[in-house]
Order: C-alpha cells, then sequence, then structure tokens
C-alpha cells in the first residue's frame, strides 16, 4: 500500500511539474518604442532588403572601404509643420563586429567582415552606430524635412585588408528619426 500511495505522489508530481512547464510557454513579451516630441517623422525606405551576393575575402583588398555597395533611399514623412530641434535627424543603428570601430556591421560580431553604410555623396566615409544620415538645422520644419529624400549606399566592408572567410552574415541596419 505504501508503495502504492509513493508511486501515486510521484505521479502527481509529475503530473504537476508538467502543467507548470506547460504553462511557462502561455506568455509571450514584445519590445515596445515610441515617442511624444513635438516633431515625429515616419520613416521609410526604398528597398527593404539588399542582397549583396558573394564576395572572396581577397576582393575586400581595402580596409573599410565599401564593396558591391548598392543604394537605399530613407524617406520622411508625416512630420507636420513643426520645427526641429538641433540634432534632430535620421540616426544609424545596427550590430558593430569587434574591432571596427563601430562602423562595420554583422550578425556575426566576431567576423573580420561585415557590411558598411555610407552618405551616398560621401562613400568613402562609413558611418559608425549612432551616426547621423543627415541632421536638421534648428528650426527646419517638418514640412521641409519631408521634402528632401536621404540617400545612402550599403556594401561589402571589413576593418583590414583581405579579411578571413566567414559564414554568411545578414544583420539588420535601423534608420529612425530622433528629434531630441
Amino acid at each position: 500500500m505504501k508503495k502504492q500511495i509513493i508511486k501515486m505522489s510521484m505521479l502527481a508530481m509529475m503530473v504537476m511539474g508538467g502543467v507548470n512547464a506547460a504553462h511557462a510557454d502561455t506568455k509571450g513579451t514584445v519590445q515596445v518604442t515610441g515617442v511624444v516630441n513635438t516633431l515625429t517623422c515616419q520613416v521609410s525606405l526604398s528597398r527593404p532588403t539588399i542582397d549583396l551576393g558573394g564576395m572572396i575575402p581577397s576582393a575586400l583588398n581595402a580596409a573599410n572601404t565599401l564593396f558591391n555597395a548598392q543604394d537605399v533611399t530613407v524617406s520622411l514623412s508625416g512630420c507636420g509643420n513643426a520645427a526641429a530641434q538641433a540634432g534632430a535627424g535620421i540616426q544609424l543603428d545596427a550590430n558593430p563586429i569587434t574591432g571596427s570601430s563601430n562602423k562595420i556591421f554583422g550578425s556575426d560580431t566576431s567576423a573580420t567582415w561585415g557590411f558598411g553604410v555610407a552618405k551616398k555623396d560621401a562613400p568613402a566615409t562609413l558611418l559608425a552606430k549612432g551616426e547621423f544620415l543627415f541632421s536638421a538645422v534648428a528650426g527646419d520644419l517638418g514640412t521641409a524635412l519631408e521634402a528632401k529624400t536621404y540617400p545612402a549606399t550599403i556594401g561589402f566592408a571589413a576593418p583590414t585588408a583581405s579579411p578571413t572567410a566567414s559564414a554568411a552574415q545578414t544583420t539588420g541596419i535601423s534608420f529612425s528619426f530622433v528629434n531630441p
């Protein structure tokens, strides 16, 4: 009888443990961001994805230089007629690889190559995480910001010439409107 009670107790504990484990997956979390400011703009991109294809490491023969670069245009809308503050603009955010001075991005931060971003009119100068593709002058009206496009170019890049080969990389590169 004692053995049967012990078996039933163990079975009950296993069932209760199973119930708790099953309930562990019933919760989800979502990251929410937002802003309350005098000037808010919606950011849109001319192309949501860029496929740069493939390259051999020796083809990346110069450090901090874009290769196989493709263009993307960032546009603002819904800015209204409020005035921008000094420092408002389109800010770059991405996951930098180690040793790149925060200017080369990739999903594998230990890789020796990744992707760089530059202003279209200054392709030799890579933008670092947190830098601005565009920065407004204090007092620019939101409607004036909407009347422009902000071109960028994105391509393969490495902090040193001829990096070592590694697996394929993907990364998200975000352009956000900020109005401090």
